[in-house]
This record gives C-alpha cells, sequence and structure tokens, in this order.
C-alpha cells in the first residue's frame, strides 16, 4: 500500500471520528423529525386516534433513528467507492 493511501486512510478516519459524534447525530435527528411529522399524520389519517398514532410514530422514529446511525457508522468503515483527495491524484499532463 502506497503512502499517500496510507496518509488518505488517516486523514479519512480522522474525518470520520470527528464527523460520528456531531455531523451523524444532527442529520439522523432532522431526518427523524421530519420523518415522525410525517408518520404521525399518516398514522392518524389511518388510526383515526391521535394518542395512537403518536405513539406508534414515537417508536417508530427512535428504531429508525438508531438504525440510521448504525448504517452511517458502517458505511463509514467501508472503503468502496471513495477516491483519495485531489491533490493525491495522479495530476494527467
Amino acid at each position: 500500500m502506497s503512502t499517500a493511501t496510507l496518509n488518505h486512510a488517516a486523514a479519512f478516519a480522522t474525518l470520520v471520528a470527528m464527523e460520528i459524534k456531531r455531523r451523524t447525530w444532527t442529520k439522523a435527528l432532522t431526518w427523524q423529525t421530519l420523518g415522525l411529522l410525517v408518520m404521525s399524520l399518516v398514522n392518524y389519517l389511518y388510526l383515526g386516534n391521535l394518542q395512537q398514532s403518536l405513539g406508534l410514530s414515537l417508536v417508530l422514529a427512535g428504531l429508525g433513528l438508531v438504525t440510521y446511525v448504525a448504517h452511517e457508522w458502517l458505511w463509514a468503515r467501508v472503503r468502496w467507492g471513495l477516491r483519495p483527495p485531489l491533490s493525491e491524484q495522479p495530476r494527467d499532463r
């Protein structure tokens, strides 16, 4: 493995470590908030009961939040489909 590849892997690992706690959770919470609102409306229209629809929506949103974060963390470990930064790519002459 080349030095450039190792440097890229180290830089990526640092970036992922910085993003996980703040960015991933922020993305997950904003996405789940939007999903909670949509699910609550759909569940209310289907069930006709506000309390049941909110309860079901909260359970599903919680499961979705945990699933989303686990999915992001797993993908952060996958190197497939990543390109090195432009500064490390060979230049065409």
